[in-house]
């Protein structure tokens, strides 16, 4: 062992800062703790979905820009499921204490579900609804459940609160490159 003590320990990406205490039954208390509206995180999810009709109703929502880069179904696809996973973790942070998270591999997911044949009309509807229900199931999280947590297979920790954060931030690098793309002229 190094033997070092921190004195601060830091959280749910900087939004929690805890500071040791000896008297505190866990050995720290709670310095610094951002308030968190969570119908932030459900504004943003369903803005998100709302974006998505859009660009999947494009008639080159199915075409590829390049060879190297996926079509708006195909992101469409893998928003639609990051959304419903982040829904089946959240019920599960909500079920049990402390749940391990099974891995999720998105590439093979991709591959097995043929994201690449898949209807834009459908994975638009999907995509809203998945939404829509993970908007929901936040916006239900109790005051006393934002701190608790979910492990995934990595080992990284997740609180409620910081899966809500991410669960709409995580969306957003795929929507500027969609915008991007939808606004340039495709290959022919």
């Amino acid at each position: 062992r190094l033997g070092i003590e921190p004195e601060y320990l830091v959280c749910s990406n900087g939004a929690l800062t805890l500071k040791r205490d000896a008297d505190a039954a866990t050995g720290y208390r709670r310095e610094y703790v951002e308030t968190f509206d969570p119908s932030e995180a459900t504004a943003a999810i369903r803005a998100n979905a709302a974006a998505w009709q859009a660009l999947l109703a494009d008639p080159r929502a199915s075409e590829r820009p390049n060879d190297h880069q996926w079509s708006a179904v195909e992101y469409g696809c893998h928003v639609r499921d990051v959304y419903r996973l982040y829904r089946y973790r959240l019920n599960l942070m909500l079920d049990k204490d402390g749940p391990q998270f099974l891995n999720w591999d998105q590439d093979q997911t991709a591959i097995d579900d043929r994201y690449d044949l898949q209807d834009p009309s459908a994975v638009a509807r999907e995509l809203a609804t998945a939404a829509d229900e993970l908007a929901v199931a936040f916006a239900t999280v109790q005051p006393d459940q934002w701190d608790r947590t979910g492990f995934r297979s990595d080992g990284a920790a997740f609180t409620i609160d910081s899966f809500s954060r991410t669960s709409s931030a995580a969306r957003r690098p795929s929507m500027s490159r969609l915008n991007w793309m939808m606004t340039t002229e495709m290959p022919s």
